[in-house]
């Protein structure tokens, strides 16, 4: 009986992890141990959750209230219930069995329901990956619709807004842009000359335009590899512009 009352844990604890989106992003990440306690743990708070309104229902003594109304007794509904469960199983605890399914079903479905709505869902990711400074900084690009500037190990850069940060499904391993501008560093100092503008024929292709569709703007998005970036920051053209045109930096006397 031991190994069902742990199989019945860990269920409850995969029912909500599997639909509640922060707990998924860090089941994700874990591995071994750690991701077996992870959903044990959950598991855990809907058993006790459980547990506790089963002890209410027999403080008040419920059943006993409201089964007369149903035309049945305690005994006859326990007789019931013994010819579809093992003996070993007992009223109480298949009711708390069924609550906890219940509980983590219901607050994982709430969960998924609420982080639809692409605000929560991307401020939900982020409070999830503080520990990722690369996933969190792509999640604030998207969420304010900055422009990031990503340079690869061939020193080829690349600005522009990030479409989709997949990170709650899996390990971050390619970020998805629509290029603005794009350029490369020098070998020697690392400055950036921007060599392509592609946010001009965007505006000439009426792309940008209010009411425009986004799906054949999509159609010039690049997909990187993040193991080929080395670099991450955003990107403002105005400040670009200022830093280049101020070459000249005063010296003190």
């Amino acid at each position: 009986m031991g190994v069902l009352y742990v199989a019945f844990v860990l269920v409850c604890g995969f029912i909500f992890t599997s639909l509640h989106l922060p707990a998924r992003y860090q089941q994700k990440r874990s591995s071994g141990w750690e991701s077996y306690f992870s959903v044990a743990f959950y598991g855990f708070v809907f058993v006790i959750l459980a547990t506790l309104i089963v002890m209410l229902i027999d403080g008040f003594d419920l059943p006993s209230h409201a089964l007369p109304h149903l035309d049945t007794t305690l005994g006859r509904l326990n007789a019931h219930i013994g010819d579809y469960t093992s003996q070993a199983v007992t009223p109480r605890e298949l009711l708390i069995a069924l609550l906890a399914f219940l509980l983590a079903g219901v607050s994982g479905g709430f969960s998924k329901w609420r982080t639809k709505n692409p605000g929560v869902r991307l401020r939900k990711l982020r409070k999830a990956c503080l520990g990722d400074e690369l996933e969190g900084i792509f999640l604030d690009a998207l969420r304010s619709e900055q422009w990031v500037s990503l340079t690869l190990d061939t020193r080829k850069c690349y600005i522009g807004i990030v479409t989709h940060v997949h990170t709650e499904a899996a390990l971050l391993d390619s970020i998805s842009i629509i290029p603005t501008l794009s350029g490369y560093r020098n070998d020697d100092d690392l400055e950036l000359k921007l060599l392509r503008n592609y946010y001009h024929h965007y505006e000439e292709k009426g792309l940008l335009e209010e009411g425009a569709q986004l799906d054949r703007l999509s159609e010039f998005r690049i997909v990187i590899p993040t193991k080929h970036i080395v670099h991450v920051s955003f990107f403002d053209l105005n400040a670009y512009k200022s830093l280049r045109e101020s070459q000249a930096i005063p010296t003190t006397a």
